[in-house]
């Protein structure tokens, strides 16, 4: 007999690493949990904050279900005729599901904004000679990004 509230057992118990698997049994957050909490009170300053410092960009897409148009910021770097932007919170997050379903987005970044198309996901390692160190650093050590989004500038 269950006391009421009280949860099985094997739910009861944190999983290894804090974090609990997502539906299917999949980890679909490279964050600590930490951060998800707060993930949305962070966006209005780091947007502002990607408008001002170098590594971040704002990027602007709609959303597939609302038709809403979304600004979020995210690390990314332009090299020549592509754009990679870090994947920070997993392949499986809004802003991501939102550029591959409309093929595209567009993105402000060191100064100018982009048109992009042909978005793909790319593992973290073969994007890693198109980012600058720094950001390199940042995207898989501290975000702990394993993909990235590679697009073309229209």
């Amino acid at each position: 007999m269950r006391l009421r509230g009280a949860q099985p057992a094997h739910l009861a118990a944190d999983p290894p690493g804090g974090r609990r698997p997502a539906r299917g049994g999949l980890s679909r957050v490279a964050w600590p949990s930490a951060f998800l909490g707060i993930a949305h009170v962070l966006r209005r300053p780091v947007l502002w904050l990607s408008r001002h410092i170098g590594g971040f960009a704002e990027l602007e897409h709609v959303g597939r279900r609302s038709g809403r148009a979304y600004a979020t910021p995210v690390r990314a770097v332009r090299r020549g005729g592509q754009v990679v932007a870090g994947a920070s919170f997993g392949v499986t997050s809004d802003w991501v599901r939102n550029v591959l379903a409309a093929d595209g987005c567009r993105i402000g970044i060191g100064g100018e904004l982009l048109d992009l198309t042909g978005p793909r996901i790319v593992a973290f390692d073969e994007a890693r000679a198109l980012l600058p160190p720094v950001t390199r650093f940042i995207l898989r050590r501290l975000a702990r990004a394993e993909q990235c989004l590679l697009l073309d500038v229209a």
